[in-house]
């Protein structure tokens, strides 16, 4: 690939679109903002200030406290300190390239008032996706195949009871029971007409494996682990047979980097899958980038832990919305703005409803239901019996005509 052009970059940006190329230099941080008619280079502020309320909003916001003002606060001042000054040029549909430690920021999340008490969230008023870097964009948008799904991946194994037996583990991660996962990608399968479905004993790894090349999307409901120290010890978790080593039942980066992925859009539903150690030039080494490396276009990934209940509503919603026609970043917008209304107090907290991203390829895909083609096969029905009702017809007029 050839490092394309800004012309290039904003020939492919549609009207209601912004990209905003973050870089994290050495005493500042600067953004690159791109519209479809003109660009602005930006200095942000200082980068050590920036890092330490990046580090200090991280760690509030895994506390799920919705009460807490010092999270409030610190949301309002990154957003103050990083997005503000580029609200001039922001647009409907926002493309964010993060650098460094923004990787780790949930920008939906972000307090746009100044007003304490106002949680105006910046979701409300912008759909937000990422990309790895403006030439990724480039390169996914130039592609001009139609986004028409033909074969859809769906995999949530079954984990074995720990401890005392109880399903009772919330979160997708540590290898617990999952009380939601198998109804989730159940519930999606309604929406293809072809869809591998592995569930329960028959979501190995082995078999994943053995359906991936060929699916146009993947969606994993299972448990994931990020290693931010190693990244090729990042991995999702399948069903565990007795006597499997680990890497009989664990989908380790290279494992997916290695691969030939043609999937329109790869689904982890699960924890930590768009965290990894930050690599100059390369962003996150997450498993969310890993599909990348493997041919993905685009990844649904996530920030941090995942609530099990909450992933399995907020992934129904989204497919709701990608069969009507939404472009990816819309769908999620519209996702998470409909989780705010639905749900308050602790469960209003973006802990529960912003760990999800849009990365990469963000262009609507076009489902075929099976009832799409239950319509047509009855169209079809209709036509051939009236068609042969019309040539009995006429057969039998002509044959009066001829007695007469």
């Amino acid at each position: 690939w050839s490092i394309p052009t800004l012309a290039e970059v904003q020939s492919l940006l549609e009207l209601d679109e912004v990209l905003i190329d973050y870089y994290e230099g050495t005493e500042s941080i600067y953004a690159l903002v791109i519209t479809k008619t003109d660009n602005h280079f930006v200095r942000i502020n200082s980068a050590h200030k920036v890092r330490s309320l990046i580090g200090d909003y991280y760690d509030h916001i895994l506390t799920k406290k919705t009460t807490s003002k010092d999270t409030s606060t610190l949301s309002k001042r990154l957003y103050q300190n990083i997005v503000a000054p580029l609200a001039p040029y922001l647009k409907e549909r926002v493309i964010i390239s993060p650098n460094g430690i923004l990787f780790q920021i949930p920008f939906a999340a972000l307090e746009t008032s100044s007003q304490m008490g106002d949680r105006h969230y910046m979701i409300y008023d912008h759909a937000i996706s990422y990309t790895p870097s403006a030439s990724f964009f480039y390169f996914m948008r130039k592609i001009k195949e139609e986004h028409k799904i033909r074969k859809a991946l769906l995999v949530a194994p079954e984990f074995a009871l720990k401890g005392n037996g109880k399903k009772t583990i919330a979160m997708r991660s540590e290898y617990f029971p999952l009380k939601e996962n198998i109804h989730e990608v159940t519930a999606i399968s309604n929406y293809f007409y072809r869809s591998e479905l592995l569930k329960d004993s028959s979501a190995t790894k082995s078999a994943t494996l053995h359906n991936m090349s060929e699916a146009d999307i993947i969606h994993f409901s299972s448990h994931a682990k990020s290693n931010k120290d190693a990244p090729e010890k990042s991995h999702m978790v399948f069903y565990q047979k007795t006597g499997y080593e680990e890497e009989d039942y664990k989908l380790y980066f290279v494992d997916i980097s290695e691969r030939n992925i043609k999937a329109k859009m790869v689904v982890l539903s699960a924890c930590e899958t768009n965290l990894g150690k930050i690599v100059k030039g390369e962003g996150a080494m997450s498993l969310a980038n890993s599909f990348f490396y493997g041919g993905a276009q685009g990844v649904v990934a996530s920030l941090w832990l995942v609530d099990d209940q909450m992933a399995k509503e907020l992934m129904s919603s989204f497919y709701t919305y990608l069969d009507k026609g939404f472009p990816k970043d819309l769908a999620l917008q519209k996702t998470q703005v409909d989780f705010l209304k639905e749900h308050d107090g602790v469960r209003s907290n973006p802990f529960f409803w912003s760990a999800f991203s849009v990365n990469g390829d963000t262009r609507p895909l076009h489902f075929r239901r099976p009832d799409f083609y239950l319509k047509w096969m009855l169209f079809g029905l209709v036509a051939v019996f009236f068609s042969l009702y019309l040539r009995r017809h006429l057969r039998n007029k002509a044959s009066k005509n001829l007695l007469s």
